[in-house]
């Protein structure tokens, strides 16, 4: 039997839930990061801030970075401007026991920063809170993936790429608001930072509508905010960005901060793919969801495929490139199919209570209803001796809704053969003749979905 269906697994999104295997591919421009190659394992067994058995003991080239323990790491620093470069090191936060490893830096300056000749590195299923500066922060280091990491709550920007970075990925990762009255989520910046891929993210900097600040919300800019230098023409591609969500930016206007709000901006010669990605606001700058020169006249992007929830609204109105910039390799989807994606499986799993808030905040006005693929079920294989015919039962199935339609056909072996009520699950057949006959069932649901299996009738009449 072959049975040709899709089948859609279905994530709880929860705090509470078990953890699940985070599998996925490494895509975009840092996929070919080596990390820890080496046969070196570090065990981190305490949550001490520093010291023997610490994640910052730990740190360190030519290793991966494994914990038997988890909670928070409180007053955790580690910035290698302090001339320690570190490469080939995977931090591999999935192998905490739940609820997973948070660092929380305590407005100590920048929680974990790799800087200038750092480089092969992943950094996977950590979250970093509360930062002085930067929560995470890459500074000149090159190939580098950040998979399944969220951060939230930092002074200036919870995650910043700069000063010359390149092969760079961002993926499945929760960016949320920055400290109290500010929100920088992502830079990418200054030449000659280049190849930067951010893809499948939720950027969320004001989840917490009900949360004021000097008689201002939260705004939410920088989702990211892609920019070179001022007149600095450029070719290369600074940032992909494709099949993130950017909720809620915007900027109140008794703000004592920050910009005009905005979601996505280029500015100052920077250059960008931004492509299939969701964006929604309940500010009123829906109007600004991708914004190019503000300040200036020489940043170029290629917009397309971004929808809105917001009526009305064209994203992809402030495109000014007649074709998408070269890019490595990321599967994408639709806007709207990745933006589902993303809410199912972004950030380090179980989420905590700040995650859970981010992604459950989330409406995706403007989407088309989901609907589960149904499941056919033609029967077994049979091998039919006598008599000469035979009666099939199929069955249908649909998670989300219920199967309206049932129809069976013939689609090869002998052409001598009679069907009756082929539009049931059950179907006789009669008159059948040696040989070797495949029938199929379709079934299609309540919203139009269609799903498929056959079945093979093999005929011996006389042979035993």
């Amino acid at each position: 039997m072959r049975i040709i269906v899709h089948l859609f697994l279905l994530f709880i999104l929860l705090a509470g839930t078990v953890a699940i295997a985070q599998s996925v591919k490494y895509e975009g421009f840092g996929a070919g990061t080596k990390g820890g190659t080496s046969k070196k394992v570090v065990h981190v067994t305490n949550l001490n801030s520093k010291g023997p058995g610490s994640l910052h003991e730990a740190m360190g080239s030519n290793r991966t970075i494994v914990f038997d323990v988890s909670g928070t790491i409180s007053n955790f620093r580690w910035d290698s401007s302090e001339e320690i470069i570190v490469s080939n090191l995977t931090i591999d936060g999935s192998t905490a026991p739940a609820p997973g490893i948070t660092i929380d830096n305590n407005n100590n300056g920048n929680a974990l920063s790799f800087q200038k000749d750092c480089h092969d590195i992943i950094v996977k299923n950590i979250r970093v809170r509360n930062a002085g500066n930067d929560g995470l922060s890459v500074v000149g280091g090159y190939n580098m993936v950040f998979d399944h990491v969220s951060v939230s709550g930092s002074g200036d920007g919870n995650f910043d790429i700069t000063e010359g970075a390149y092969n760079i990925t961002v993926q499945y990762s929760i960016i949320g608001g920055g400290r109290p009255g500010w929100s920088g989520a992502m830079l990418i910046a200054y030449h000659p930072t280049r190849n930067i891929s951010v893809h499948h993210n939720l950027f969320n900097s004001r989840a917490n509508e009900d949360q004021v600040v000097a008689g201002s919300k939260y705004p939410g800019e920088r989702n990211p905010l892609v920019h070179s230098v001022n007149n600095l023409e450029t070719t290369n591609l600074m940032a992909d960005i494709r099949n993130n969500i950017i909720w809620n930016w915007g900027n109140a206007s008794t703000s004592p901060c920050c910009g005009f709000g905005y979601g996505t901006g280029v500015d100052y010669g920077g250059t960008a793919n931004i492509v299939s990605n969701y964006y929604n606001t309940t500010g009123n700058q829906e109007a600004n969801a991708v914004d190019l020169n503000h300040n200036s006249k020489n940043a170029r992007g290629f917009v397309a495929g971004n929808v809105s929830g917001n009526k009305g609204i064209d994203p992809n109105q402030r495109n000014n490139r007649t074709a998408a910039y070269r890019a490595a390799p990321v599967v994408i989807q639709d806007a709207c199919t990745a933006a589902r994606k993303v809410l199912e499986g972004a950030g380090p799993r179980p989420l905590d209570p700040i995650d859970a808030a981010l992604v459950q905040s989330v409406v995706l006005a403007n989407c088309p209803e989901r609907n589960e693929q149904p499941l056919a079920y033609a029967g077994e294989d049979i091998l039919l001796n006598s008599p000469k015919g035979i009666t099939l039962t199929g069955k249908g199935k649909d998670a989300d809704g219920n199967i309206t339609n049932y129809a069976w056909s013939w689609v090869s072996g002998p052409m001598a053969f009679e069907m009756r009520k082929t539009g049931t699950p059950v179907v006789h057949i009669r008159n059948l003749v040696n040989g070797t006959y495949v029938f199929r069932l379709t079934v299609t649901d309540n919203k139009g979905a269609v799903a498929t299996d056959d079945v093979k009738l093999t005929v011996r009449f006389g042979r035993g």
